[in-house]
């Protein structure tokens, strides 16, 4: 579906057709607009008619200790609207982690999310956020700031601070296919601290980060090669750097 306020915000942005794109979200920070999510995001991906959209699944919310079950094909997303939306309506790919899954169409939708099933940790080596370098992909923040940045945390991987990991935890994964085992993984835990991937606006000094907007949403482009070099620099310089403690 063509919606020029999306195709004309996208080309503004620096975003090519042939772009592989993982897209954070905000649908209320479009303001009121004549379209529905299913519409919405079906410009996007006409628009990326040669390309790639992501959008992340994490399901942290629905999948716990409580509920150690994560269904491929059922267990909802716990990050907003339109995320949701695409996994139910669109026929996508979707990476198989118990809380940290991506979905996506296009191209390349099989080859960047079917690894994520060998890691062990939310975003390590096979997940979508660390592959994204590799396929010189783009990361859209729309209407969303900066802070909800999931490749953040595979960047926090490699460093491994003092916040990232609490231990491990069984969960049930049950694949498209109805297959049913149990696996261990090593969980994420930010408890008594706050995230500020905001501050990668402090590495903007040559404007690597795009911005514009589409409809009323403030959107930030990122080029995911470049936040990589950016963040891991900061991070060899201060484990911190990104977060802050709470209180």
């Amino acid at each position: 579906m063509l919606i020029p306020e999306v195709s004309e915000g996208l080309e503004r942005l620096g975003v090519r057709k042939s772009d592989t794109l993982l897209v954070h979200s905000s649908f209320k920070s479009l303001g009121r607009i004549p379209y529905s999510a299913i519409a919405f995001l079906s410009a996007f991906i006409d628009y990326l008619s040669e390309g790639t959209l992501l959008l992340p699944a994490l399901s942290y919310e629905n999948v716990s200790d409580r509920n150690p079950c994560f269904d491929l094909r059922k267990t909802k997303s716990c990050i907003g609207y339109l995320p949701e939306v695409f996994r139910k309506n669109f026929g996508v790919a979707r990476s198989i982690h118990p809380t940290h899954s991506v979905c996506a169409l296009g191209r390349e939708a099989r080859s960047i999310t079917h690894r994520h099933r060998e890691d062990s940790t939310p975003c390590g080596p096979n997940s979508p956020f660390s592959l994204l370098p590799e396929y010189s992909g783009k990361i859209l923040m729309l209407g969303c700031g900066l802070r909800p940045n999931t490749s953040m945390h595979a960047i926090e991987e490699l460093f491994e601070p003092e916040y990232l990991f609490d231990g491990q935890l069984n969960y049930t994964i049950i694949e498209q296919e109805g297959i049913c085992y149990d696996r261990p993984y090593t969980i994420h835990d930010f408890r008594g601290w706050i995230q500020r991937y905001d501050r990668i606006m402090n590495t903007n000094a040559d404007n690597w980060i795009r911005q514009g907007h589409i409809f009323r949403a403030e959107c930030h482009l990122l080029d995911a090669r470049t936040l990589w070099e950016k963040a891991k620099t900061r991070l060899a310089e201060n484990s911190l750097y990104f977060v802050e403690k709470e209180g």
